[in-house]
């Protein structure tokens, strides 16, 4: 008998623990509902850990016996602030566990992706395949300072088909564009870029885009950076646009022209709701 989908919702939910996000929650039961219907049986193992869980976690294969499963202490993974689970497969019937790198694991971790997760299987060093995460483009460091990340507050990505942004394709960068990719990475919503970008950045790069004061646009220049394997360093500059365009397939220059290529896939893909 196949595994009910509710039983798989059930059981994740329940591993992930109170101190969940509720949009990282929302999303990690949508990740399950969506592999489910292509008849992929997800289940999350964890969520929330406290700093003590963290440590007991971080002992195995130190302090304590069994093989090394992270590099993080309490208070260095995102799963000590809520951001982030850990899933793997379950055979058709949920009795068994499979943690088999396979397709349909790799599928799963696309699915997640196009919800607005990382995933740890993109990672270039200590790869870790079960491991999602949202970040609202803030650093473990920030976490730690007590800033809290706005991941927009909903409950999941745009369903196959429905129209994620309502852009026009043109190839220009403005505040509509901004704010979309901002509501697409689950970062502050308000059509800006900050000065400090903008400041560290060429005219050449950035003419076109709308900067705001300096405080938290540049927010969602990190959270891009992650999502494309581009150094997070916050700055809007020719390494992160050839990274876009790597990413998004365009043609590779460096250099946002007007109109651009790469803006335009871009507002492509918004529109489609599959950055």
């Amino acid at each position: 008998m196949t595994v009910s989908l509710k039983t798989l919702l059930d059981r994740s939910e329940r591993n992930m623990g109170s101190g969940i996000n509720v949009v990282v929650k929302d999303k990690a039961l949508e990740l399950i509902k969506r592999a489910y219907d292509e008849g992929i049986y997800v289940q999350i193992s964890d969520g929330f850990r406290s700093h003590k869980e963290q440590n007991a976690l971080y002992a195995k294969g130190r302090s304590t016996g069994g093989n090394i499963v992270t590099n993080a202490r309490g208070g260095q993974s995102y799963h000590n602030f809520g951001l982030a689970v850990d899933y793997f497969l379950v055979s058709n019937d949920g009795k068994k566990a499979i943690w088999d790198v396979n397709k349909d694991w790799r599928r799963v971790a696309e699915i997640g992706k196009s919800l607005g997760f990382e995933w740890g299987g993109d990672w270039s060093s200590f790869k870790d395949y079960p491991h999602l995460q949202m970040t609202g483009g803030l650093s473990l460091a920030q976490l730690r300072a007590g800033k809290k990340p706005n991941l927009g507050g909903k409950s999941s990505a745009p369903s196959k088909g429905k129209v994620g942004a309502n852009l026009s394709v043109d190839g220009y960068w403005g505040s509509k564009t901004t704010r979309a990719l901002q509501d697409a990475l689950g970062t502050v919503e308000d059509g800006y870029i900050s000065d400090q970008v903008h400041n560290q950045a060429t005219d050449a790069i950035t003419s076109g885009i709308k900067f705001g004061d300096g405080n938290d646009g540049s927010i969602v220049v990190h959270a891009l950076q992650r999502k494309i394997g581009s150094k997070a360093d916050g700055l809007l500059g020719p390494n992160t646009i050839g990274a876009l365009q790597k990413y998004l397939g365009t043609v590779y220059d460096k250099k946002l022209s007007r109109p651009s290529l790469v803006v335009k896939e871009l507002q492509r893909r918004l529109n489609k709701g599959n950055l």
